[in-house]
């Protein structure tokens, strides 16, 4: 990306976040809140800006709860809209939730919590005791159907996507329901709707093209339940606002939009790395020779194998190819210019570029598909590997869902950690036997050996001292030359082969930087540090102001830590066996396990609601990774791992073991 492309984008973003910020205090006009504790629980009231000093009549409140791995604040949208209508609003955030450190039993905690949080509310200057109703979630519908039920001066109720009908409820209970929600949700909402007596009051409406968090922010479902308790609580106090669910969430969108832009910006400005050796006294690799067969060599002679490329080296090059080289190293290896690269990357002077030999040549002569259905194909001991690579982490994942007291974060920890070290063992593998399939026998395996195959591939490639096979060649024809070959053997001394290239050209410049003694760029530590707390506040800090709570409390913080580990494990497994590019494919099928665990009892059913949020973080760091090719490979995977296990380890409850 170019420095006008950056500040462009840095620009975009600056704007798209004065813009958020100015959506927030537009959401927050006319409204007043305070925090406190009501018996351990926190809770937030939500009023007319003015009302607590002036306690001038008997308003009616509303006790909001929300639901499984939400918070008050995610509820925050229900406020807006009934605080504009003349209601008091309380925020809790039940047991294990939110800034809640007590931990999580269902109901023997949490129904106690909001039977507190009503006495607090009937106390209140201004409240109408007898005008006092209960709106809940997922969870917390459950919870106020129970409460309500067993409370008769509960004015009103209001269930969106009730989990189950086990208990008869209050009266004056509203269902709402998402059109897209599981069908359990929708089958327990119907039964509760039919179980009414005759003297309950109830209606079910179902809410189209909404599934089960995004039911909290559609119009239809706070129209709907404003007007049913303006009717049960006989509100005649005329709206100040219309409904407007989307104004926080619109706000925090653009914050969150804002911010990643000035990560890219940032990413993509970042220095690009060069592939210097680490070390003085690495051999000079060979010079590719005239790819036609039979062609002469550089001093008029016929060449030593007839004009055949040596094993993993392409066709030469002419000064029209220097701009393609330039890209290959500055990209990595791009596999839409690189198709078929095991590695996906370039390596240092006479590295391989294997689109060319992959399909012995036809590849170079194949229309786009065609590269792109030969790279996949070549791919297919990577595909087969991450197929197979969930099967342990199903079972480490689900038993530390129980031992661990967030099961749903025990469980991704697991999962992640294992699946991740499978990942990065078969890279090594495949790396080590690539290797000592070109070189014809048995080569000793040392720790710097082992410490440089489970390096990402674009590093490998990047680093390595000669031709480069990576995991993904294996069946290739270049992969396995024939001991004794002649493109197994190195190019004679003095030969055209082994002398350099014209000064000037791409791969003169790279020998002679590969034939310096000087060492490689000093890498620096913090830079990963840098990458992670940018990486990390790009996401935590606009759905923290937008969205739900994300600041750990409690036991979260340890959660926090394990979970990024485990991620960065993920994330640098994907990256060793694929390669920058093909890595998100890897994840894809690493990650279809877990909604299929769920169904079958294999692992928390809670999965398949958030496998759409889990989704949308992984896409973020994809999309950041993309941009990131240019930069050591532990930059992304560290702000990765952070921008996707930190909103989960905080948003998932902590519960009693």
């Amino acid at each position: 990306m170019s420095i006008r492309s950056c500040l462009s984008v840095l620009v975009a973003g600056l704007l798209l976040l004065a813009a958020g910020a100015a959506g927030l205090v537009y959401a927050n006009q006319h409204l007043q809140s305070e925090f406190t504790h009501v018996g351990g629980v926190p809770v937030e009231v939500v009023a007319v800006a003015g009302s607590f000093e002036d306690n001038v009549g008997a308003r009616p409140a509303v006790v909001v709860v929300h639901g499984y791995a939400g918070s008050g604040r995610l509820m925050r949208p229900f406020a807006d809209t009934l605080v504009r209508r003349g209601y008091v609003v309380l925020l809790p955030d039940l047991a294990g939730h939110g800034a809640n450190t007590r931990r999580l039993d269902v109901p023997s905690v949490i129904d106690p919590e909001i039977a507190d949080v009503i006495r607090y509310a009937r106390g209140l200057p201004g409240i109408d005791p007898d005008r006092v109703a209960l709106l809940g979630h997922s969870m917390g519908a459950g919870a106020v159907v129970r409460v309500g039920a067993a409370d008769p001066r509960i004015a009103a109720t209001v269930a969106i996507s009730l989990p189950g009908d086990d208990v008869p409820g209050p009266h004056h209970l509203l269902l709402l329901v998402g059109a897209l929600e599981p069908g359990g949700i929708r089958a327990a909402t119907a039964r509760a709707a039919g179980s009414a007596t005759g003297t309950d009051d109830r209606r079910l409406v179902v809410v189209p093209w909404v599934e089960h968090i995004s039911v909290l922010f559609a119009p239809r479902t706070h129209r709907e339940a404003a007007d049913w308790l303006d009717a049960a609580l006989t509100n005649t106090d005329p709206p100040s606002a219309g409904i407007a669910p989307l104004r926080r969430v619109l706000a925090g969108s653009a914050l969150l939009l804002g911010a990643l832009l000035v990560l890219i910006a940032a990413v993509a400005y970042a220095p690009r790395r060069e592939a210097v050796p680490a070390r003085a006294g690495r051999p000079l690799p060979a010079e590719v020779p005239p790819s036609a067969e039979g062609g002469p060599s550089a001093d008029g002679g016929p060449s030593a194998d007839g004009g055949r490329p040596p094993a993993g080296h392409s066709a030469p090059m002419n000064a029209d190819d220097d701009s393609r080289v330039a890209a290959s190293h500055d990209r990595d290896g791009d596999p839409a210019n690189v198709p078929g690269d095991g590695d996906s990357g370039v390596g240092p002077p006479g590295a391989a570029v294997n689109a060319t030999s992959i399909g012995q040549g036809g590849v170079q002569a194949a229309s786009r598909s065609g590269r792109v259905r030969a790279a996949v194909l070549d791919r297919v001991p990577i595909w087969v590997v991450a197929a197979l690579a969930g099967a342990p982490g199903v079972v480490v994942g689900a038993l530390l869902s129980l031992v661990v007291a967030a099961p749903v974060t025990g469980y991704l920890i697991g999962y992640f950690a294992v699946t991740g070290a499978v990942l990065t063992t078969a890279a090594l593998i495949l790396v080590l036997y690539a290797e000592t399939a070109q070189a014809g026998a048995p080569r000793p395996v040392g720790l710097r050996a082992i410490a440089a195959a489970v390096r990402p591939a674009a590093v490998r490639s990047a680093t390595a001292g000669s031709a480069t096979v990576g995991p993904s060649e294996l069946g290739s024809p270049t992969a396995r030359p024939a001991v004794g070959s002649a493109t197994a053997r190195p190019p004679a001394v003095g030969s055209a082969a082994a002398r350099p290239s014209e000064p000037g050209s791409p791969v003169a410049r790279s020998a002679a930087a590969w034939q310096s003694p000087q060492r490689a760029p000093r890498r620096r530590p913090w830079a990963a540090l840098v990458s992670a707390i940018g990486g990390g506040a790009a996401v935590v800090v606009p759905v923290q102001m937008g969205l739900t709570l994300m600041v750990p409390h409690g036991d979260r913080w340890w959660l926090i830590v394990a979970l990024t580990l485990a991620t960065a494990a993920l994330l640098h497994g994907a990256r060793s066996l694929a390669g920058p590019g093909w890595d998100a494919a890897v994840l894809v099928v690493v990650m279809l396990p877990l909604p299929v665990a769920a169904v079958v009892g294999l692992a928390p059913g809670f999965l398949m609601l958030i496998a759409p949020l889990v989704a949308i973080l992984f896409v973020l760091y994809v999309g950041l990774a993309a941009l990131g090719r240019n930069t050591r490979w532990w930059h992304p995977v560290a702000a990765g791992a952070v921008m996707i296990a930190w909103p989960i380890a905080v948003a998932l409850p902590v519960s009693v073991t």
